[in-house]
C-alpha cells in the first residue's frame, strides 16, 4: 500500500470516527428523556449510543462541505438520517430475528418484539422532528426539497426491505 493510499484511508477513518462521535451526541440529544423512560426512551438510546460505521452521516456532512456549507448546518440533517437508519435497523432485526447488533443484543432480543417495534417507530418520528426543526432555517423551497429527499430515501429503503422479505417469503 502506498503512503498516499494509507494517508487517504487514515483520513477516511478519522472522518468516519469524528463524524460518528458528533452525530451520536446529536442523536442522543434529540431523544426525549422523560416518561416512559424504561419502556421507550431508554430503548431508543440503545442503537444510537453504540458506535457504527457512520457512513451515511459522513457522506451528508462532507457533501455539505463540498458545496461550501459548514458542519453545524449539516450535522442535524446527518443525525436525522442516522436516526432513521437506526429505526430501520430495529425493524430489520425483528424481521430477521437477529440477536446481535453493534456488539450488543438487539432491542427485540433484550426487550421483546413489541417494545422494540415501538422504539423503532419512535426513532423514526424523532428523526422527522429533528429534520423538520432544522429545515425551517433553510427557507421554504430548500426545506421542501430536503424533506422530499428524506422521504424518498425512506421509501426506497422500505422498498428494498420489502423486496428482501418478499424474496425470503417466496424462496
Amino acid at each position: 500500500m502506498t503512503a498516499g493510499v494509507l494517508a487517504g484511508s487514515q483520513l477516511v477513518e478519522h472522518v468516519l470516527s469524528e463524524t460518528g462521535r458528533r452525530v451520536r451526541r446529536t442523536m442522543l440529544d434529540a431523544i426525549p428523556d422523560g416518561e416512559p423512560h424504561a419502556w421507550l426512551y431508554r430503548l431508543m438510546r440503545s442503537y444510537p449510543g453504540r458506535p457504527g460505521k457512520a457512513i451515511r452521516p459522513s457522506l451528508c456532512m462532507v457533501t455539505c462541505r463540498a458545496f461550501g456549507g459548514a458542519d453545524h448546518e449539516s450535522q442535524p440533517v446527518a443525525a436525522a438520517i442516522e436516526l432513521l437508519h437506526n429505526a430501520f435497523l430495529v425493524h430489520d432485526d425483528i424481521a430477521d430475528a437477529s440477536q446481535q447488533r453493534r456488539r450488543g443484543p438487539t432491542l427485540a432480543a433484550e426487550y421483546g418484539d413489541a417494545l422494540a417495534l415501538n422504539a423503532g417507530d419512535a426513532l423514526a418520528m424523532v428523526a422527522y422532528q429533528l429534520l423538520r426543526r432544522h429545515a425551517r432555517g433553510f427557507g421554504t423551497a430548500l426545506a421542501d426539497r430536503l424533506m422530499d429527499e428524506f422521504e424518498a430515501m425512506a421509501l426506497r429503503t422500505l422498498e428494498g426491505q420489502a423486496t428482501e422479505l418478499g424474496w425470503q417469503r417466496d424462496n
